[in-house]
């Protein structure tokens, strides 16, 4: 999975750039939710929350407990500096929340691929 050999990762924008990252758990509930309501139309799923990619390597290194070889890009043209889902809306449909934060869910994934 992420470090069990050692790889090198490149993190863009010296690892600035930031992202919503939810666990699977988590969206499949949202979907169930909105299946078992039948509510239809567009949603975002997410966190709300975002997390620079430095920050998530540096989750990653501690749940596995090794240090990845980085590569620090230059930004690249046309990325996106914060990428964060709006929540709002299924907040206030079926009182989302998210329920797997992100250290969590690197522990889980961490379990399931046996490392």
């Amino acid at each position: 999975m992420f470090f069990y050999h050692t790889i090198f990762i490149q993190l863009f924008a010296l690892g600035t750039l930031s992202r919503d990252y939810i666990y699977i758990e988590d969206v499949i509930n949202v979907m169930l939710k909105v299946i078992e309501k039948g509510i239809t139309g567009t949603y975002n799923v997410g966190t709300g929350v975002g997390i620079t990619n430095l920050k998530l390597l540096e989750i990653i290194e501690k749940v596995l407990g090794k240090k990845a070889k980085v590569i620090y890009e230059k930004e690249r043209p046309g990325d996106s500096k914060y990428r964060v889902a709006n929540v709002k809306k299924l907040k206030e449909i079926i009182g989302y929340t998210p329920r797997i934060g992100l250290e969590e869910g690197i522990r889980k994934l961490k379990q399931y691929f046996g490392y």
